[in-house]
């Protein structure tokens, strides 16, 4: 093999600047969707500076958890540099899965395939399809999918380093093993579809190597011995996604099973019609194939309708070439199986949701094998240097093409999620509207999401509608009863808001969001003693959540009870020594305390650990005015007031401590300002008569 050692770093240097600059456009989009329960609501916990408490947002998958906990120590919760970092990471993944189709390449080319030159020069090729593919938009924009990037990252490179060491290419075997192990581990520890690389490497060697069976058998028991490791310790993790009280991934499987109602067998005959979609996604990746998720048809036999039926055998077709060719042409047989395989873990096992097009990524790999094992076989066939030269031309011009319309189309998606309800809205108008016995999950979580997203910019009538129609597909639901009480207070129509409220706690008791939003909506009343009943449940449900005994704290601090409430505060930054507000109302019931100094130190706890809190600003502004540091107190007012540049009170403290300082004239136009905004305000308008008196008459 005569490796173009200068080739290959060009190549990666180009893969990271197209990465970059396909996906630009989403850089600045705001987090939604997982993104905020995973990263933004969490920003205390990374906040924390605890790298073990970042991981426990999703313990069974520690390496992207560290990812994010390292992203966030150097730029903050910015989803710029977030989305960034995937983008970097998805060219490293492209590179790789081209050094692992150039080592396949070489093992099992077609006889006859060419030079090692037109083998990298395809390698290559192929890794740039993978990494200007539309579909990648959903591992860079949709951040926490950086879990699904760097399983590939390391399966890729797993799969690159076994063939290497197969083949002589790492001369100690030891070492070669060892890396390989290593990067296994690295893929398992990102994402659980990583257990498929034993089925794999198996599958490598019955393709590429064709060692007798009792060989492979002997493999394969050692893969299956090392699987082992990871497996038993996936089923002992608690609360493996961060959620329940549920331990193992096990666990979680069976209650996914238990959620969507669905028996295995229907799971399996339905995704074989689902398959297509995937397979629709790669080849032809334009727009109807492109959203994110769309809701398939649950069926419960093949022999339902002669659609599943010929899905079914399609599948069955698919599975049996593959086989055939594993030994007659092991490179498209193999990457047949690599695509069957590797898309059956998140297929068949998380069956509350039928198809997300991110899910096609990692699979795209075996057919891209596949279309490399053709391309190398037309070459191969081609005499003359003519033919070759034409060959090579019309296969150019056409990948020129190819690659010049998904770039295009991968900018455009990028565009699109800069707009959640664009994004959201091009799902639900996706939805078919006349198909029967179709999937809930996917349409209840389309229409649940474009309401959320409507809510945010105060659209709740429309956002009411969506969650209507959301009803009518599942009524047992609870957060779309949460959606519709949220959106019902916010409308005004407080009744109907509480009715939905209390709907949803009854669908799911063990919801603890349930009966937070409902103890918000007692609180937003003042029924502090319907309130407390709720937090103290959500507080049972979830105790390492730290909103709920600051909820808590806060409404003992309204009972007058403020040393109490100061004990829950604390316990709420014990839970989670980054959690922002609890400083701030800590903070608050240290100075009903007579204890300055305590307050002073939680203020500006609070801000380093959120800088833009007004209200922190203007705390703390208080405390210093009191005790003489009049700079640093204007400093912090003026701050709140940037924050919050309509607020009444900052004005009138700001323009108390100007007066004090002998800025009467500056002093008069917050006082001003601050009549202006609340005419009822009898604190501000005493101020501004008096500093008139002092100014005297104007002229």
């Amino acid at each position: 093999m005569r490796l173009n050692r200068a080739l290959w770093p060009v190549a990666l240097l180009l893969f990271i600047l197209t990465a970059l600059g396909l996906h630009y456009a989403s850089f600045s989009a705001p987090m939604y969707y997982d993104d905020l329960p995973h990263l933004e609501a969490e920003e205390h916990i990374y906040a924390s500076g605890d790298l073990l408490k970042a991981i426990a947002i999703l313990p069974q998958r520690p390496l992207p958890m560290t990812s994010f906990y390292l992203n966030y120590m150097i730029w903050g919760m910015n989803a710029f540099y977030f989305r960034a970092v995937n983008a970097v990471i998805l060219a490293l993944t492209a590179f790789m899965a081209a050094v692992a189709f150039f080592l396949a390449f070489e093992i099992a080319g077609p006889a006859g395939s060419g030079r090692s030159k037109e083998r990298q020069a395809v390698a290559l090729l192929l890794g740039f399809l993978f990494l200007i593919h539309p579909v990648q938009t959903y591992f860079v924009a949709y951040i926490v999918q950086r879990m699904g990037l760097l399983s590939c990252l390391f399966y890729f490179s797993t799969l690159a380093a076994y063939l290497a060491t197969r083949t002589g290419r790492i001369v100690r075997p030891v070492r070669g093993y060892s890396l390989c192990a290593l990067l296994s581990m690295l893929a398992l520890a990102s994402k659980e579809n990583a257990l498929t690389l034993p089925v794999i490497l198996i599958l490598a060697e019955i393709a590429f190597f064709q060692d007798g069976w009792k060989s492979i058998f002997k493999r394969m028991m050692v893969f299956a011995a090392i699987s082992l490791v990871p497996a038993a310790a996936m089923s002992m993790v608690a609360r493996p996604q961060g959620w329940g009280r549920t331990v193992g991934i096990f666990t979680d499987l069976a209650k996914y099973f238990e959620d969507s109602g669905l028996t295995f067998f229907q799971v399996i005959v339905s995704q074989c019609r689902v398959l297509f979609s995937y397979l629709a996604l790669i080849a032809a990746p334009v727009s109807s194939n492109l959203r994110f998720t769309t809701p398939h048809v649950i069926y419960s036999s093949p022999l339902e309708s002669p659609i599943i039926a010929a899905a079914v055998l399609g599948v069955v077709a698919i599975l049996g070439l593959g086989i055939y060719l594993l030994r007659r042409r092991p490179l498209t047989g193999f990457g047949m199986l690599f695509f069957l395989v590797t898309l059956a873990p998140e297929s068949l096992l998380v069956p509350q949701f039928f198809f997300f097009a991110y899910r096609a990524v990692l699979p795209m790999f075996g057919l891209l094998l596949a279309l490399g094992d053709g391309l190398l076989e037309v070459l191969g066939r081609v005499k003359s240097l003519r033919q070759r030269r034409w060959y090579q031309g019309t296969i150019a011009a056409g990948l020129l093409a190819m690659v010049a319309l998904m770039s295009a189309s991968t900018i455009s998606r990028a565009r699109l999620w800069q707009d959640p309800i664009l994004f959201w809205t091009e799902i639900v108008q996706g939805f078919p509207t006349h198909e029967e016995n179709m999937e809930k999950g996917i349409t209840t979580h389309g229409l649940n999401n474009l309401a959320g997203e409507l809510q945010k910019k105060n659209k709740h009538s429309e956002a009411v509608a969506l969650l209507d129609r959301s009803l009518e597909v599942d009524p047992s639901l609870s957060a779309t009863y949460i959606g519709l009480g949220n959106s019902y207070v916010a409308l005004g129509d407080w009744e109907k808001g509480e009715s939905y409220l209390k709907k949803a706690v009854e669908m799911k008791p063990d919801a603890e969001v349930a009966r937070y939003a409902l103890a918000i909506f007692y609180l937003s009343e003042g029924r502090l003693s319907d309130a407390w009943p709720q937090l103290q449940k959500a507080v049972d449900l979830a105790p390492w959540e730290p909103r709920f005994p600051a909820e808590l704290g806060s409404i003992l601090v309204r009972e007058g009870s403020v040393s109490e409430a100061a004990h829950y505060f604390r316990h709420a930054i014990e839970l989670s020594p980054g959690f922002a507000p609890a400083h701030y109302n800590l903070g608050e019931a240290y100075v009903k305390m007579g204890m300055d100094r305590e307050a002073e130190s939680c203020f500006k706890k609070a801000l380093e650990l959120k800088p833009a809190n007004w209200r922190a600003h203007n705390s703390l502004g208080l405390l210093l005015a009191q005790s003489g540091s009049l700079t640093d107190a204007t400093a912090h007012f003026r701050e709140a007031l940037a924050l919050s540049p309509r607020n009444w009170r900052v004005h009138n403290n700001l323009g108390a401590l100007l007066a004090k300082s002998g800025n009467l004239q500056e002093a008069a136009v917050h006082f001003q300002e601050a009549v202006k905004i609340n005419p009822e305000d009898i604190s501000a308008k005493r101020n501004l008569e008096r500093v008139r008196r002092l100014l005297g008459p104007t002229r």
